[in-house]
Order: C-alpha cells, then structure tokens, then sequence
C-alpha cells in the first residue's frame, strides 16, 4: 500500500515538474518528437455515457465532453478527496495554469467499448497511452487495459469508473487536442 501510494505521488511530482518546466520555458512542443494520438477524435453523439459530470474512479477523474475530448484537470481524485477535486476542477487560476498537453487527451466510444488516449511524461517526449474497457451502463465504465500508443507496454487493468453529475464543468477549448 505505502509502496503503490509512493510510485503514485512520484508520478504526480513528475507530472507537476514537466508542466512547471513548461510554464516557465513557455514552450511544451514538442510535438515532432513526441509519440502520435492514434485514436481519431470525433464529436460524441451517442448515448453510452452520460456527459453533463465527470467519471470517477478510485484514484481519477475525468471530464468528458461532446466534442471527443476529455480532461484530466490531475491532483489525484482519490488522494485529495471529491470536494477539493471538484473545487479545483473549477478553479479558473489552477485552471490556466494547465497550459501543457499533459492534462487533455481524446476518447471514442463504439458499440459498449471505450478508448481514451492521453500523453504521459517518458524519458524525454511526451508517450501517449490508451485506456480501454468496457461500458457496462451510461454511469459505469470499466478500463480493463492499457498500452502504448505504439502497441508497446499491454497492461491489464481492473479500474471501475463511475458518473457524477457536476456543473458548470471546465471549458473544453484547449489547443493541443485537434
């Protein structure tokens, strides 16, 4: 337990250094090195999932919006507690400073299966994971793997991700998700 909540802290600490170097540099592209989306993000019509909230799971949470983009506004939902997550998921300044690609990422639903893509920090650029899993109904989702954009790094996954209504949800205009 104390080992898992360590490799999670250092991930976040990672995260946090890359966008702070970001900020302060003023220049996150990196994009001709970093790994390419492979998903082809689409606006969302269906009726799978529930989209006027976000997803939870045990340590995430994740907004999703018509447009085929969803957010990871970080901070560790599980780590800090639903009520200071949904706070700073709304706050415009913690917001703004959100400028990297590390934070938006693009999902497709087809059928009862989802698949979310998002860049993580590597050794050097940007790597894009997918998340895939099952619908089970449109509050619930289950992400049963994950792996490299590139079809490296297959994982096996057991996250449950559940709805919760919440409004006004953050803007989903960004300029790293086309």
């Amino acid at each position: 337990m104390v080992t898992k909540l360590y490799n999670n802290i250092q991930k976040i600490m990672k995260t946090l250094i890359i966008s702070l170097i970001c900020m302060l540099t003023a220049n996150c592209d990196y994009s001709s090195e970093n790994d390419k989306f492979t998903l082809q993000r689409v606006n969302y019509f269906g009726n799978q999932l529930r989209i006027e909230g976000y997803y939870y799971s045990k340590n995430d949470g994740y907004f999703f919006y018509r447009n085929g983009v969803f957010f990871d506004p970080g901070g560790g939902y599980g780590y800090i507690g639903k009520e200071r997550w949904e706070a700073k998921s709304i706050d415009k300044k913690y917001l703004s400073s959100l400028i990297s690609e590390l934070w938006w990422g693009q999902f497709v639903v087809n059928d009862s299966i989802i698949k979310f893509e998002k860049y993580y920090p590597g050794d050097g650029p940007l790597w894009s994971y997918i998340k895939e899993g099952v619908i089970i109904n449109d509050t619930t989702f289950h992400i049963t793997k994950s792996y490299r954009s590139n079809g490296s790094e297959l994982k096996e996954r057991d996250e449950m991700y559940h709805f919760r209504k919440f409004s006004p949800k953050p803007d989903s205009t960004n300029v790293f998700v086309k």
